[in-house]
């Protein structure tokens, strides 16, 4: 039987402490692949991305699913990918997601949940849009008292 070629994406924010959200991904991924016996063909890692433009390392991955090169792609969080249901249910068609939780214990993406997944996705880039609007309005009120 022939191995599947297998890589992991992840898009890290420099506001976190990146070498330790680096090695704790790696420990999660690290453990799955031993336990599966899978070895990985190619690891895509952007850091401090705000557009699709700005994600080298996500569109070389994009690249690569559609040319056929990866059959199975590991990810720590549907939203590190994409929050775009649309671009998701295209890389779910093309690849199979292995979607690991902290534990990197492997929680099934199927057709049924994609609903879902859109749902959080959604909600989580609206809750945040708004979290970091009320972050600049206190932050200008805050400058404004001390003029």
């Amino acid at each position: 039987m022939e191995k599947k070629r297998v890589a992991f994406y992840n898009r890290t924010s420099p506001q976190r402490n990146l070498a330790e959200e680096i090695k704790k991904e790696n420990k999660i991924v690290s453990a799955y692949l031993e336990n599966n016996d899978i070895e990985l063909v190619g690891i895509y890692r952007d850091i401090e991305c705000h557009t699709v433009e700005e994600r080298p390392q996500y569109n070389k991955l994009i690249k690569d699913i559609f040319e056929g090169k990866i059959d199975k792609l590991v990810i720590t969080g549907t939203d590190r990918l994409t929050r775009n249901n649309e671009i998701f249910v295209k890389i779910a068609n093309a690849v199979e997601i292995i979607l690991l939780d902290e534990n990197g214990k492997q929680c099934n993406i199927g057709d049924d949940m994609l609903g879902i997944v859109e749902f959080f996705n959604k909600w989580y880039s609206k809750d945040l849009s708004k979290r970091i609007k009320q972050g600049i309005q206190e932050s200008k009120k805050r400058k404004q008292k001390q003029i």
